[in-house]
């Protein structure tokens, strides 16, 4: 969707992440209208500043596209002033937001669980309703919200089925998905030993989650809520609890604990130091000096903190380079002097292979975009079966130019190995053209030169 409306023009894919992080705060100050504007746009503007400070890599993460829709959501169940009934079709709404969001990321649908108990919440007529009326009352709320959110399910299988790809889809998500899990942030093959749970599941996200520079302020926004004598905030709070606690679950069930991973995190802090500044603290806190000396500690340490590599970059007039300044030399290349029928096939994970040929406008040759899961678990029948499928892809119908990048970000630990017999092909079957530190391009030795004609 963004390609189609951006056609990969840079600046309108930057007004698209800036127009995004735009929709977060205003869903976010919306959803939190019953504590105040103030208390919505520092919640909705400190999420934005957090984005921003990670960085030109992690922007239009998938993570921001789902903190989007969490966004909406949270603005079309807790964006009320006086609490009423929600109509079937904004249940069923939200519950297609949520669906997307699986489509996407599908760990990252519990954070929609602390709304759901929003949604059910507000279908209760009166307090001290009986058994019966309670349970009609969640059936109410539960049923069209699944139809949404499976509807989004739905399309997205028939969408795959379309297209070819329904088999292959399970079978990655049967085969692959438990070996990847096993990797960690630095693409090592983990033993699952004690001590690596144990630093998988407590040690690691704790420790992003005392980096965090708005738990702080989060920690006295959320206690001071909870404290309060206002049903509606106390109530609020505990929702704001749980979103953050299902981003530090998240993080955990990532595995990987990238900065793009902690974004849900980052977003239950932002909603949190917001409650700091609730309209409705006014039972708790009469003196209000707490809340702006955090809030201002927060934008004094912003620059320090998160924004020290684009202050360091001013400073030194330098340009921020897409991977090393590979994607331009690349792309250029590509341009410049391979024709346009000419077929190409990345090597690559992440290494700017794959962004030079969109850039160009390449279609990819064969079926893999990535080359990394030819390197882990190699004994395992899927693994080999997908290194027999990369050979045959290299016969004579094989890519006429190949973009392998430096091994970079190459899996090691047990099970892991290199790839001699696509070496030997590469060797024997193809003469490198261009050549620089991180990458280099290769000609299959019995097609034309790739030069342009003038």
């Amino acid at each position: 969707f963004i390609h189609l409306i951006t056609n990969g023009d840079d600046l309108l894919i930057r007004l698209v992440d800036l127009f995004m992080l735009a929709g977060i705060a205003s869903a976010t100050a919306y959803s939190m209208r019953s504590h105040g504007w103030i208390a919505g746009s520092i919640a909705g503007s400190l999420f934005v500043l957090m984005i921003l400070g990670l960085g030109p890599s992690n922007t239009l993460q998938r993570e921001t596209i789902c903190i989007l829709l969490l966004a909406m959501t949270a603005g079309l169940s807790m964006g009320f002033v006086k609490q009423t009934k929600m109509p079937l079709v904004i249940i069923g709404l939200c519950g297609l937001l949520a669906g997307i969001a699986t489509t996407i990321k599908p760990p990252i649908a519990l954070l929609w669980l602390p709304l759901t108990y929003v949604i059910a919440r507000r279908q209760i007529p009166v307090d001290g309703a009986t058994q019966v009326e309670l349970g009609k009352s969640i059936f109410s709320a539960a049923l069209p919200f699944m139809v949404g959110g499976f509807s989004a399910g739905i399309v997205t299988l028939i969408w795959l089925s379309w297209n070819g790809a329904l088999s292959l889809y399970f079978e990655i998500a049967r085969e692959y998905y438990p070996l990847y899990v096993e990797l960690n942030g630095l693409a090592q093959v983990v033993e699952p030993t004690a001590s690596n749970q144990i630093d998988r599941l407590l040690i690691m996200p704790f420790r992003n989650l005392q980096s965090a520079l708005l738990l702080v302020p989060a920690f006295l926004g959320f206690y001071t809520a909870v404290r309060s004598k206002d049903t509606r905030l106390v109530q609020d709070a505990w929702v704001m609890v749980g979103i953050t606690f299902f981003g530090l679950v998240y993080l955990t069930v990532s595995g990987k604990f990238w900065e793009y991973h902690t974004i849900p995190l980052l977003y239950g802090l932002s909603i949190g130091s917001g409650l700091l500044f609730s309209d409705r603290l006014t039972d708790t806190v009469e003196d209000r000096s707490t809340s702006w000396i955090a809030l201002f500690a927060i934008i004094i340490s912003l620059p320090v903190t998160m924004l020290k590599t684009s202050i360091l970059m001013t400073i030194t007039n330098d340009n921020f380079e897409v991977k090393f300044g590979y994607v331009d030399v690349i792309s250029d290349y590509l341009e410049k002097q391979v024709p346009r029928h000419a077929t190409v096939m990345p090597l690559d994970v992440t290494g700017g292979a794959i962004h030079a040929m969109y850039r160009d406008n390449r279609p990819l040759h064969g079926k893999f975009i990535y080359d990394f899961h030819l390197y882990h678990h190699v004994d395992t029948p899927f693994v080999k079966k997908l290194r027999s499928e990369m050979i045959s892809q290299m016969g004579p119908d094989g890519p006429d130019i190949i973009i392998q990048m430096a091994p970079l970000w190459r899996p090691s630990g047990i099970g892991t190995s290199d790839f001699p017999e696509l070496n030997r092909i590469l060797d024997t079957h193809y003469q490198v053209i261009k050549q620089d530190k991180g990458f280099r391009i290769l000609r299959r030795r019995d097609s034309e030169p790739p030069l342009i004609e003038p």
